[in-house]
């Protein structure tokens, strides 16, 4: 992810630090410019954060995703993010920002938190002690990409809402 103020990886870094949990938060992404946010986050010296800078290797992100015990997702601008999507398509137990365009793409096949430290502290810890009751969320997450993030779905929407702008087809809002 970018690090920029509103994806709030300072408060899930910090949040994570302020948790008792045991696991390591890697952070794949950066920023092309120098800035306060990035410059405080490298002065974090905890051997359970990691940051990987900015990943462009085939297949890297895929690998982190097939083997992270959970995606955090800390968007609160932006609409549909595809790093949502692909952590979804992966099958990872998405904990994201409860913004409503999050909660419009997880729906109830995600977790969500309040961005504040001591927020995304107790929901790190509420994750890891009922992990294995959420397990379901790996096969929700995947169907729901299967069913709704689909090239043919978009070009099927796109098509009937440009068909509706035309005035060819009443049907536009019957597909909602």
């Amino acid at each position: 992810c970018r690090i920029e103020p509103e994806n709030n990886i300072d408060k899930i870094v910090e949040g994570f630090r302020a948790s008792k949990s045991t696991k390591k938060l890697v952070i794949a992404g950066g920023a092309n410019y120098k800035s306060s946010l990035v410059e405080s986050l490298q002065q974090i010296k905890d051997p359970r954060v990691v940051f990987l800078g900015p990943v462009y290797t085939d297949n890297h992100i895929e690998e982190l995703h097939f083997h992270c015990f959970a995606y955090v997702h800390g968007h609160e601008v932006g609409g549909t993010n595809p790093s949502l999507l692909k952590a979804m398509g992966c099958g990872n137990i998405v904990l994201a920002n409860g913004t409503a365009y999050n909660r419009e793409v997880l729906g109830e096949t995600g977790l969500f938190f309040e961005p504040t430290v001591e927020m995304t502290s107790r929901s790190i810890e509420e994750l890891e002690s009922r992990y294995l009751q959420h397990q379901h969320l790996r096969a929700l997450a995947q169907d729901c990409i299967r069913r709704y993030y689909t090239w043919d779905r978009s070009a099927e929407f796109h098509t009937q809402y440009f068909s509706h702008l035309l005035g060819e087809r009443a049907t536009y809002g019957e597909t909602f």
